[in-house]
């Protein structure tokens, strides 16, 4: 399957994700070390990408909530990927839910925003797709 190559200059996936934050009204800040975006000091998001037969592919995490108890029971080292020092996943790491004080907020909306985020950093208008065989997509405006 051939993929069209896009030119990206100065993206990483944490561009897109503090892109995402400020339109949310949050800051984000990156830590390269750790391939994460932080805001108000405890990570929010942790990203990866690779490259496959000219292909970039990027993955990541942008945490809306989640329970951080069962992930200090669950995992064998649930602090390894943050900062120094952390003793639990609570302490280091923050949900969007917690920065807007348990306020809620509306899925479609952090989905909108998102997609923005990696427009403005990839220069691209993002269109939801299927890849096929023959390497056409097809498909309407993500969402």
């Amino acid at each position: 399957m051939q993929i069209p190559s896009v030119q990206i200059h100065n993206s990483t996936p944490e561009s897109e994700t503090i892109n995402t934050l400020k339109a949310l009204g949050f800051d984000g800040k990156l830590e390269p070390a750790r391939n994460a975006v932080y805001s108000q000091g405890r990570k929010i998001s942790g990203n990866a990408q690779g490259r496959f037969n000219g292909a970039v592919l990027v993955n990541g995490s942008f945490l809306l909530d989640f329970s951080f108890d069962k992930m200090d029971r669950v995992l064998k080292n649930p602090t390894m990927n943050l900062s120094e020092g952390v003793e639990r996943a609570r302490d280091g790491m923050i949900t969007l839910s917690e920065l807007l004080d348990g306020a809620g907020y509306d899925v479609d909306h952090v989905k909108g925003a998102l997609k923005r985020g990696f427009e403005d950093a990839l220069g691209v208008d993002a269109r939801r797709g299927v890849l096929t065989e023959g390497g056409g997509r097809t498909g309407t405006a993500f969402e």
